[in-house]
C-alpha cells in the first residue's frame, strides 16, 4: 500500500466521477482514482484505454450540432497535435484569433469550425459526405456538457443535462 506524500496516510483506489481537464466541462464517470484515506488528497488517476477515450471524445465533439466552444476547439487542436500557431496557419487564420476562440472571447467562424472538424475526421480515418457538413455548425449554441464512461471494455459518450453536470462538477471538486 502506498502512502500519501502530504500527510503519510494510506492511499487507496476508489471510483469517482471527475472533471476531465482535457475537455473542460466534461466528466469521466467512475474513474479509477488514487486518493488518501486520511486527508483526501488526490494521488493519481488511471484511465483505461486512454487513446480510445480521446478518439471517442473527438468523434463526439465533431458530431455535435452548433459551433464549437473554446474548450472544444482547444481539445481538437490538441487531438491534432498542433500548436495554436500551427492551427492558425492550417486554417488560414492567425494565432491571436485561435487564442480568442479557445478562451471564448470570440466564437469560431463557421468555415474554420467546419475545416477543423474535417481535419479531425481525416485524422480519425473517417469518411463522410458533404451533406454531413451542411447542417452542422450553423448556429452558435450553448456548449453541452459531456460525460464519458468506460464499460465492458469500451468508452461511450453521453450528453449530460446541465443540472446533473453542475452536480457532477461539484462532486468532482469536493472529492
Amino acid at each position: 500500500m502506498s502512502v500519501c506524500e502530504q500527510c503519510g496516510g494510506p492511499v487507496r483506489t476508489v471510483r469517482e466521477n471527475i472533471e476531465w481537464d482535457a475537455l473542460r466541462g466534461s466528466v469521466i464517470i467512475g474513474a479509477e482514482v488514487e486518493r488518501c484515506g486520511k486527508c483526501g488528497a488526490l494521488d493519481g488517476v488511471t484511465f483505461q484505454s486512454l487513446s480510445q477515450l480521446i478518439d471517442v471524445a473527438a468523434r463526439t465533439v465533431v458530431a455535435k450540432q452548433g459551433r464549437l466552444s473554446g474548450a472544444e476547439v482547444r481539445f481538437l487542436r490538441s487531438f491534432l497535435d498542433l500548436e495554436g500557431a500551427e492551427l492558425a496557419e492550417t486554417l488560414g487564420s492567425n494565432p491571436s484569433t485561435v487564442s480568442r476562440w479557445e478562451n471564448d472571447r470570440q466564437p469560431i467562424g463557421r468555415h474554420a469550425d467546419l475545416f477543423l472538424r474535417a481535419l479531425v475526421l481525416l485524422e480519425l480515418g473517417e469518411t463522410t459526405s458533404a451533406s454531413y457538413f451542411r447542417q452542422i455548425a450553423k448556429d452558435i449554441v450553448e456548449p453541452q456538457p459531456l460525460a464519458f464512461e468506460y464499460r465492458d471494455g469500451v468508452w461511450a459518450a453521453t450528453s449530460v443535462p446541465k443540472r446533473r453536470a453542475a452536480a457532477q462538477k461539484r462532486r468532482a471538486k469536493t472529492a
